[in-house]
């Protein structure tokens, strides 16, 4: 008796312990939210009434950026010119396509294939008009049946749109119940849920807490009327570290803005010698299930009457040696040779390149494996697309 007794003390007391436990981890991670999983998604509204007014909104680095990418889609539905990919070309601005009227630019942090298709989804599921012309950065990893990078799920916020043109767009179904349903609840962000007991995310808050760092209030960011920032990113309030423009672009101010030529490469050398190369690590085969989703998606586009670009972006000399002249990252290779066939069936142009000395760059261009300066990649990409031609 006493010994069943004792079994159910303490089965009780483990389930009590088990919601301390998680009670504590979800209040941790809601409390200290630096890594900005939690906010709430009406502030990307106020953002984008503030950028369709020509506004700029300095705030945090870390955006839920496919969120915002939606409702900037949603309001500027008649854009010539949209760009899509990932922080490597946050910083490209319209002042490159000026003479191809209005641009958009459509980054989001590790851009995936899964990414693309959401964010055209907006346009098809809404029936907005398609840009005039639509550019897909070629990132090596876009075809990894394994990618690495902490990014990998974040296409989820885009779920709704991303399913749309799989089952509607690519298959011709016509939307069920269920759809209408899901579109009702799109807007409820369901993974948040989860990332309230998500131990990354509270390994990553302590790791800021500890430094003393204050979380991000969600009301609190600062609306400018032109773009007034220096490079000295210690002259930024402490927490923000975006400057978002009315044309989808970027500028992000982190420590490494703020680093020397010589630290950038001192880190750079080290990281192609024995760091992890975000995206491409795993990268052991093509995933044949993006491949077709690639393919169906541009070929809707093409039909639609979208020109189509493929841009390749450049790395860091040694990141792109690291990958191209050793035999740790063959795939990468075979995936671009892969998209440059598809695209050559498809008479789409490609222009750029994965090496920086093949469209003009230095390693000074870089602030680190494969993000430009906001300068070098806005001249980079104005020489290109002048060499290519479009309508």
């Amino acid at each position: 008796m006493v010994e069943k007794r004792s079994i159910k003390i303490l089965g009780v007391s483990l389930i009590v312990s088990f919601f301390v436990i998680m009670g504590s981890l979800a209040w941790f991670n809601l409390r200290f939210d630096y890594a900005n999983v939690f906010v709430p998604k009406g502030i990307y509204d106020q953002f984008v009434w503030h950028l369709q007014k020509g506004e700029y909104i300095l705030g945090p680095q870390h955006w839920a950026d496919r969120y915002l990418k939606q409702a900037m889609i949603k309001a500027n539905p008649v854009a010539d010119t949209v760009i899509l990919g990932s922080s490597r070309i946050l910083n490209l601005n319209k002042d490159v396509f000026k003479e191809q009227g209005t641009f958009l630019n459509l980054w989001v942090g590790g851009a995936s294939v899964h990414d693309y298709l959401g964010l055209v989804g907006v346009y098809a599921y809404h029936k907005l008009s398609f840009p005039k012309r639509m550019i897909f950065t070629i990132e090596p990893w876009l075809l990894n049946v394994a990618p690495d990078d902490s990014t990998r799920n974040e296409w989820q916020k885009l779920a709704f749109y991303h399913d749309y043109m799989i089952n509607s767009v690519f298959e011709g179904k016509p939307l069920t119940f269920t759809d209408k349903i899901k579109d009702v609840l799109k807007d409820i962000p369901w993974e948040r849920a989860s990332n309230l007991f998500n131990p990354e995310i509270a390994t990553y808050n302590f790791s800021i807490w500890r430094k003393g760092q204050a979380p991000w209030d969600y009301n609190e960011y600062e609306v400018l009327k032109e773009p007034k920032l220096t490079w000295n990113y210690n002259s930024v309030k402490e927490g923000f570290g975006m400057l978002l423009s009315p044309d989808g672009s970027g500028i992000v101010i982190p420590e490494a803005f703020g680093k020397t030529i010589a630290e950038v490469d001192e880190t750079e050398k080290k990281r192609a010698i024995d760091g992890r190369m975000s995206n491409v690590e795993d990268f052991y085969a093509i995933d044949p299930m993006l491949q077709t989703f690639f393919v169906k998606m541009i070929d809707v586009l093409q039909k639609k009457g979208v020109e189509i670009y493929f841009y390749i972006p450049p790395y860091y000399t040694a990141s792109f040696e690291r990958m191209y002249q050793t035999d740790q990252y063959p795939m990468v290779k075979i995936s671009e040779q892969w998209m440059r066939n598809f695209a050559k069936d498809k008479g789409i142009k490609v222009f750029g390149s994965y090496n920086p000395t093949d469209v003009g760059l230095s390693d000074r261009d870089f602030v680190d494996f494969g993000h430009l300066r906001p300068e070098p990649i806005n001249r980079m990409f104005k020489a290109l697309w002048g060499q290519v031609e479009h309508k």
